[in-house]
């Protein structure tokens, strides 16, 4: 996942695509757990979009509560 596409999304999508890529980490183990899959980098290739994500949600959040308190106070 690009970084450039991950910065475009809103809050909302990030919490979307925050849960989509638990699901597929979830899905991920449970294969290599089951033996039906022995990709153990697909795992951690999603936990670092993950974390991406998670970042980037935290930055927009920060950045939104900054503008608010700005707005409050003038």
């Amino acid at each position: 996942m690009e970084l450039k596409e991950i910065r475009n999304k809103s809050i909302e999508e990030l919490n979307e695509t925050v849960k989509d890529l638990k699901k597929q980490i979830e899905d991920s183990m449970e294969g290599i757990i089951l033996g039906k899959d022995k990709n153990l980098r697909k795992v951690r290739a999603i936990r670092k979009d993950l974390a991406r994500v998670l970042t980037v949600k935290n930055e927009q959040e920060k950045e939104n509560s900054i503008v608010k308190n700005e707005e409050e106070s003038e």
